[in-house]
Order: structure tokens, then C-alpha cells, then sequence
């Protein structure tokens, strides 16, 4: 009983915020008319009310078959209510309303945010009606921490990159006396340094926290405007996870220490990574990092292991761990069901969307991906979500108490999940997140007359701002405004609508403004300001490319309000000569340029006679580069590259140190070579390992048919069987090869081949490339034994000799010119000879190796500048 009558009154309490909410035109009144009644005698029979004259009239019919017609009073002394009452005691009125404003749910315009089920799993709407991230109430910018690297540069990311303000970029200067040095974009503690934007993994969750709402491009994270900070974890040895949770730690105390001026306001971790079947005992410092990040208003989410365990006997870490501040999620689908995700009625609490959800992608796309990996970013952006509530009081707290303030959105989450059958008796809440429901938690805790939220300026006009905003309780509010600067605000009370127009601004010139909710008995304080420029500034103009082919480009931009017309430079990157013209309109044509070339962009404004600032480089890229960089191709690479990676490639013209790059990278941009059809070169595929070597086997593909896959039909090159070491062999071209310029994708994967370019698998990595396949002859090695591979082919100022095993030592080489002369001799040991070919001049010469039993190989090489 208690229980239903508490549902009542929440329901009830609901539904008076509902109506509470739903703003007016004010003077319009909508009437339904009995089947004769006559709107012209409305309004001649309503031309007073009381002793107050209304200025009814009769603006259109709305709805024939409704019978309903729109109209407006004058006179602003009558109240609405009173307005109304008047008209429904009209013998022709069965109906008398106000004409309430719509309102658009807040659903962003992402382009693909239709595939993304799990926002109304979770009730993101209804929460982003509310908030859609960003900042607090009291002006803070919300940042979550994700302990992996992630590439926000990513056109959907890169908006809510965080940056490290106080830091200067490669100045080797702790700016900041954080104790970090360049930290400008986060913190690699392997490398001590910001080397952080990179990672497919990551990529994908970074997407689920914050990929940028309503931009209009892909899709939306569970914030639209937070901040990421990305920390690389390096490995789950126990010393790397406290070194990558380190930083957040330092950031976050330093911003309570010195009242928001340094560090981060970082609500939340992520770690979508652990070690299954960890047991919390064995790693107490590891676990106890959670509590001392909760001491400095940090709360942590884990994702739990990505298989059918009871992680209550079994273990997990982190998401065993017993602190307060660790958040531990599994994965559900779109029924609510946990399929492949580990589960503990102790140890795990709450349930996320993870198995097919949509989300950003590393080079720049999207991609569909299951894990729980990703329940748990998601949950870690409903976190920062719920500190962006349009709530001083809970911030008051936050900054009083920054434990207990997370603890009270941790109560809010928690509280806030949908029962869900599945869960029940395997989860802490036996629930899955709702942001709505945990958003309404804290606003329900707020007061009674909360802030107004979503304050917001737009600038149509010279001299006029269009202020709007929204509120969760309050029909009547007081603003006042004023220049930046100013020792006098500007007030205006008593306005029943979210929105005013504030007119005769100075033009280009920082306006602030705040805003008071009326509730009848009580008025809340002024909300922190809200900053804006009024228009009238000859700012630079924001293009961007609206469409672009191999000689021209069309570029857009914002039109600027004081500009009369725009100036257009453009020239190719690196050149020093620029090419300038004009235009009327935010729009033009730039013709006659360098195919397959970046190109570098400026704008600025004319406004009379001033010249105003050039704008920021925008860099394009015409096209023509051909298949291997314009494709569409997929990027499906290893999910584990903690042990094992491809460290380097040597083929024709690419001689490439990769090193480690979280399971799949694009190397197409900077490195290529070209292949003679029918010839044979030699190739070294060099493995690298964490902790230990392993049987690793590499596989090469071409994309011949240009269809941006890999299909077993591309196989260029197979190894027939594992290596441990660097894979040197040669590498022949078939006979038949099309002719052109393709992408090459190398593989390596531990303990089998791969078989297709496009299957996704455990360990390993995968590498692309572009190769030109072309007709012609070929250098090649001659003599009766060539076990010794040169590249590469031909030389320009460096050879290197590859020798085999039995040749490691006490070898020497002769190298002797097209007439027989010896120009060059050497002695080494071991297996590879760098030879400078710098003082040789163009063309054919051959080499003798010798060993301790006389000639071992003989050959040619050519050199070619």
C-alpha cells in the first residue's frame, strides 16, 4: 500500500511538472465552437472583459472538422486564465485553451543516431529534454577520463577533446606544476607523454561517453557537449593501472585544491578492459585506488568480463573490487538480456546496453560492436550527465564534500535503474540504467524551485539577442543582463515564457546574463551566467567543404552580420605563395588546383573598411590520389595487443618501424612502394612481443577489385607456417597482376593465418599500405647461391643486406662496379649489413659474400636517384 501511494504521488507530483512546463503564446486563445456558433460573434460579444477592454480578434481557423479557430487578445493586463474563463462561458464556446508552444524532444541530428537502440533503451531523450551535458550548475566543465588511449581527433570526437589549458604544448616545461610535462592532451605513462589519440578500442569508447550531439555528422554519445581526457593504461600489470589512474587523481585534486583554476573537474573513469577471474585480495592497492579517487569526487565504472562467470566466486578485477566508488556493469541487448557478460549479486550492479550497439570508429567512421567494454562507458556518460542537472544545491555539495557529492550520484544512479527480470538476483540492483529516471532522482532532491537550465543566446540581428531556456518546475522567472564589466545589470521580472529578445545591445560587444526562478512562495537564486557576444564583430568566418573533386573546391560558411563581403586566400600546404579572391556571398568555387593535393584555406571578413582577423587554416584535400587513399575500406583488426603487434615492415620502397598500434593502423598517407610484376623481392615481417614471444603468422592482401574488402581471392602472400622472430623471405609478384596503384593490408595473428582482410580476431595486428603494381624489368639476384635478400630495389643512399642463418658470422662483402673495379669492402657479424650507397653513383653494380668456407651468395643490386 505504501508503495502504491507512493507511486501516486509521484505520478501526480509528475504531472503537475508536466503541466507546469507548458509555455503560452501569450494573447492567443484556441476555442472549439458549437456546430453554429460563429467566431465573429465571439469576438463582438468578448470586446470587454470586466471593465477592461480585450482587443479580441479573429487571427484563422485552425481545424474545419475541429471546428476550431485560433484567436488573439491585446490586452496584456488581462490574465490569461481570466481570458479564458470569460470565453468558455460563451454561449458559442465548447472549448477555450491557451495555444501552448511545442517543444522538440531533444533528439540530435546526428545522421546515423538512428541506429543507435540503445539511447531509448536508457531514456537518453527524456534526460536530454532536461540536460544534454557540458556543464554544472555552477559553470564547471565535466570531464570523464578514459584509462585507454582513444583517437579524438575523430571528426565526431575531436569536439569534446579535453585540453589541458594550462599546459604549453612542447615547450618540455611543466606549465601547470602538476608534475606532468606537456600533458596537453592527457597522459601516456609509458611513454611520459601525451601520445594518447590512437586506439580502435578506445575509439569505440570514447563514441559511447561523448561522441558530439547534434552536430549533424554520425551519432551521439550519452553526453553531447563532455569533455575526454583519455589516459593510456599500457598494460594491467598492477604498477601501469595505478601509474594511468595516477593522472586523473592529480587532476581532480587539483582542481578542488585551487577552486576550479587548474586540473580537471573529472567525474568518472572508465576502464573497459581487467583481468578475468582477478581476485580483489591479490591486488589491494589496485582496489584501494578506487577509494582514494572517491575521496577526491571521482567515481569509477569497470567493465566486467565478457563471459558467463559469477564474478561473486569466481573474481574479476577491477569490477570486484568492494570500493564505493567503483561502479561494475554488464552487458545487455535490446530485450534487457545478458547473453555473454559476467554477473554477481554482489559484486556487479547495474546492467547497460553492450551487444550490438552503434558507436564511433577508429578512421573516422562507425561500426557496430558488442562487449561489455561498452555498457560500461555508456553508464560512465550517464554519470557525467547526471552532474550536468540543473541543480546548485547538489554542486553546493560537490564542492563542499566532493566524496559525498559522488556518492550522491552514484545513490542517483543506482536508484534510478529500470527492474529488469533478467538482472533480478544477478546484479547488485537487479536493474539496467536509466538516465531519465536517475536525472529525475536528483532533480527530485534539488528543492522546490530549481535553476532554470539550458540558458542559451542566438544573435539574429545587429543589436539583438534571442535569449531562451528551459526549467523543470517554474512558469515565472526574473532575468537580469548587462555587458561584461559592467557594475549594473539590466532586470526584468515577471516573464511567464522560456524565452525574451533583448534589444539596442552594443554590437561586438561580451554580453552576460542570469536567470531566477519565480515559484510563487519561493524564488531560487540567480543561476551562474551565461556568456554571449552580441553580433556586429567583423569575425573570421567558419567554412567548410561542401564538396570537393580533383581541381576544385566548394566552400560554405557562416555568413558574418557586419561583413559586406569576404576575402578567400588559398594555396598548396607548404608552398609560400598564396592565391586570393573574393566574394559577396558565404559561398564560392575554388577552381584550377593540383589534383590529389592538400590545400590550405583562409577566410576573413570585410566590414567597410575594416579587415577582420583571418580565420583558422581549414586543410583539404583534393581528390585524384586513386583507390588505395579515397576507398571506403573496413578497419576490423585485432582486439588484443598487449603481447603481441607487428613492430616493422620491409618491402620494396617501405622500410617502416610501426611499433604498437592497438590492433590496426593506416599507414597509407606516408608509405607505399612500387612492385614490378613478375619480380621478387625481399621482405622482412618483424614481430613485436610484450612479455613473450609466440607463434605468429602473417598474411598479406591487395584490394584489387576495389571494393574496399579483403577477400580470401586477394590473398597476395600466405606464410605457411608461425614465427617468433622476423619473418625474411621474398615476395613475388604473379604473373597477371592488374596494373595500378591498390591497398595493401598486412596481417599477423597469433598461432593461425588469417584467411580474409576483414575477419576480426584476438591478437595480432593489422597494417595497410598502398603498393603500384607496374610492368617492367626488374633488378635481379644472379649466382648459384643467393640465400642473401638486399633492399631495397633499387637502392638510393642505403642497402641492407639480410643474411642467412648460417652466414651470421665472420662474413665479408665485395661490391664491385660494372667494370669489374672493387669499390666497396667490408667485414661484419651477424645477420643484417646497413650499407651506405651514398658515394655510389647511379647504376648496376655486383656484390660477392664471403664466408669462412668461401663464396656463400652473389648477386646484383642497382642504385637509382
Amino acid at each position: 500500500m505504501k508503495s502504491l501511494l507512493l507511486s501516486l504521488v509521484l505520478f501526480l507530483h509528475f504531472t503537475g511538472l508536466a503541466q507546469a512546463q507548458m509555455a503560452i503564446v501569450p494573447g492567443d486563445v484556441l476555442v472549439m465552437l458549437a456546430p453554429e456558433g460563429s467566431p465573429e460573434q465571439v469576438v463582438g460579444d468578448m470586446t470587454r472583459v470586466g471593465d477592461r477592454t480585450t482587443g479580441l480578434q479573429v487571427v484563422r481557423e485552425v481545424s474545419a472538422p475541429m471546428r476550431t479557430w485560433l484567436l488573439h487578445y491585446t490586452a496584456t493586463d488581462i490574465p490569461q486564465e481570466m481570458m479564458l474563463r470569460a470565453l468558455r462561458k460563451h454561449p458559442h464556446v465548447q472549448v477555450a485553451q491557451s495555444n501552448h508552444i511545442i517543444k522538440e524532444r531533444a533528439v540530435p541530428n546526428d545522421a546515423q543516431y538512428g541506429q543507435q537502440w540503445h539511447h531509448q533503451n536508457i531514456h537518453s531523450e527524456d534526460a536530454w529534454d532536461i540536460t544534454t551535458g557540458g556543464v554544472t550548475a555552477t559553470g564547471d566543465t565535466i570531464v570523464v577520463c578514459i584509462i585507454e588511449r582513444a583517437d579524438l581527433g575523430h571528426a565526431d570526437l575531436a569536439g569534446n577533446a579535453w585540453v589541458n589549458r594550462n599546459e604549453i604544448p612542447g615547450n618540455g616545461v611543466d606549465d601547470d606544476g602538476n608534475g606532468y610535462i606537456d600533458d596537453v592532451r592527457g597522459w601516456n605513462p609509458g611513454t611520459n607523454n601525451d601520445n594518447v589519440y590512437a586506439g580502435g578500442h578506445g575509439t569505440q569508447v570514447a563514441g559511447m561517453i561523448g561522441a558530439q550531439g547534434n552536430n549533424g555528422i554520425q551519432v551521439a554519445g550519452a553526453n553531447w557537449n563532455v569533455k575526454m581526457m583519455p589516459v593510456h593504461y599500457t598494460s594491467t600489470q598492477e604498477a601501469a593501472v595505478l601509474s594511468s589512474y595516477t593522472y586523473p587523481l592529480v587532476m581532480r585534486r587539483l582542481y578542488n585544491s585551487s577552486a576550479g583554476e587548474q586540473g580537471a573537474f573529472i567525474v568518472a573513469t572508465n576502464a573497459s578492459w581487467g583481468i578475468d577471474y582477478g581476485d580483489p585480495e591479490d591486488a589491494p592497492l589496485w582496489c584501494a585506488m578506487y577509494d582514494t579517487l572517491g575521496t577526491a569526487g571521482v567515481l569509477n565504472c569497470g567493465a566486467t568480463a565478457n563471459s558467463q562467470i559469477n564474478v561473486d566466486v569466481d573474481g574479476d578485477l577491477p569490477t570486484a573490487c568492494a570500493s564505493d566508488f567503483m561502479v561494475s556493469v554488464t552487458a545487455t541487448n535490446t530485450a534487457d538480456v545478458r547473453t555473454f557478460s559476467a554477473y554477481g549479486a554482489t559484486t556487479i550492479d547495474v546492467g547497460a546496453p553492450g551487444d550490438n550497439v552503434f558507436t564511433t570508429a577508429l578512421g573516422g567512421g562507425t561500426t557496430t560492436t558488442s562487449g561489455t567494454s561498452f555498457a560500461s562507458p555508456l553508464t560512465a556518460g550517464v554519470i557525467a550527465l547526471l552532474y550536468s542537472a540543473p541543480c546548485a544545491s547538489m554542486m553546493s555539495l560537490v564542492h563542499a564534500d566532493p566524496a559525498a557529492g559522488a556518492l550522491h550520484v552514484r545513490e542517483a544512479l543506482l536508484e534510478g535503474v529500470d527492474p529488469v527480470a533478467g538482472l533480478n538476483g544477478f546484479t547488485v540492483t537487479g536493474g539496467r540504467i536509466n538516465a531519465y529516471n536517475s536525472l529525475m532522482e536528483i532533480m527530485d532532491q534539488c528543492g522546490s524551485c530549481p535553476l532554470p537550465y539550458d540558458l542559451a543566446a542566438a544573435q539574429p540581428a545587429i543589436g539583438t539577442a534571442v535569449l531562451s531556456w528551459g526549467s523543470a518546475v517554474a512558469t515565472t522567472f526574473n532575468l537580469r543582463y548587462r555587458p561584461v564589466g559592467a557594475s549594473t545589470w539590466v532586470e526584468v521580472t515577471g516573464l511567464t515564457t522560456t524565452g525574451t529578445t533583448l534589444e539596442a545591445l552594443e554590437p561586438c560587444t561580451p554580453y552576460e546574463y542570469q536567470l531566477a526562478s519565480d515559484c510563487d512562495t519561493v524564488t531560487s537564486d540567480y543561476s551562474p551566467s551565461f556568456l554571449f557576444t552580441s553580433e556586429g564583430c567583423c569575425s573570421a568566418p567558419l567554412a567548410g567543404a561542401v564538396d570537393i573533386d580533383s581541381t576544385s573546391i566548394t566552400l560554405e560558411w557562416n555568413g558574418v552580420l557586419a561583413a559586406g563581403s569576404y576575402t578567400i586566400r588559398h594555396r598548396p600546404v607548404g608552398a609560400t605563395a598564396w592565391t586570393e579572391l573574393t566574394s559577396t556571398e558565404p559561398l564560392t568555387i575554388i577552381e584550377d588546383l593540383a589534383s590529389c593535393t592538400e590545400h590550405e584555406v583562409q577566410l576573413r571578413s570585410l566590414c567597410g573598411g575594416e579587415e577582420g582577423e583571418w580565420s583558422t587554416a581549414l586543410i583539404v584535400q583534393t581528390t585524384g590520389c586513386g583507390a588505395c587513399l579515397e576507398g571506403e575500406f573496413c578497419t576490423q583488426g585485432a582486439e588484443n595487443t598487449e603481447y603481441e603487434w607487428i613492430e616493422s615492415v620491409v618491402l620494396g620502397d617501405i622500410d617502416h618501424d610501426s611499433g604498437n598500434n592497438e590492433g590496426y593502423a593506416d599507414f597509407t598517407a606516408t608509405q607505399g612502394t612500387e612492385l614490378v610484376i613478375g619480380a621478387s623481392y625481399p621482405m622482412v615481417l618483424t614481430p613485436g612481443f610484450g612479455s613473450f614471444s609466440a607463434e605468429e603468422w602473417f598474411s598479406i592482401f591487395v584490394d584489387f577489385d576495389e571494393d574496399g574488402d579483403f577477400a580470401a581471392d586477394e590473398t597476395l602472400f600466405a606464410a605457411e607456417d608461425g614465427v617468433d622472430e622476423a619473418l625474411i623471405t621474398e615476395l613475388t609478384i604473379p604473373p597477371g597482376t592488374p596494373q595500378g596503384r591498390f591497398r595493401m593490408r598486412i596481417t599477423m595473428q597469433y598461432d593461425n593465418a588469417i584467411t580474409a582482410g576483414c575477419t576480426g580476431y584476438e591478437y595480432g595486428e593489422t597494417e595497410d599500405y598502398c603498393v603500384t603494381f607496374v610492368l617492367g624489368v626488374g633488378v635481379d639476384q644472379v649466382g648459384p647461391n643467393t640465400g642473401a635478400l638486399l633492399y631495397p630495389v633499387p637502392a638510393d643512399d642505403r642497402l641492407t643486406l639480410v643474411l642467412p642463418t648460417s652466414l651470421r658470422n665472420n662474413a665479408r662483402i665485395h661490391v664491385m662496379d660494372a667494370e669489374g673495379r672493387l669499390v666497396m669492402e667490408r667485414s661484419f657479424t651477424g645477420q643484417r649489413l646497413e650499407l651506405s650507397t651514398a658515394a655510389l653513383a647511379s647504376g648496376t653494380y655486383l656484390y660477392r659474400v664471403l664466408g669462412t668456407e668461401g663464396e656463400a651468395a652473389r648477386g646484383r643490386f642497382a642504385v637509382a636517384r
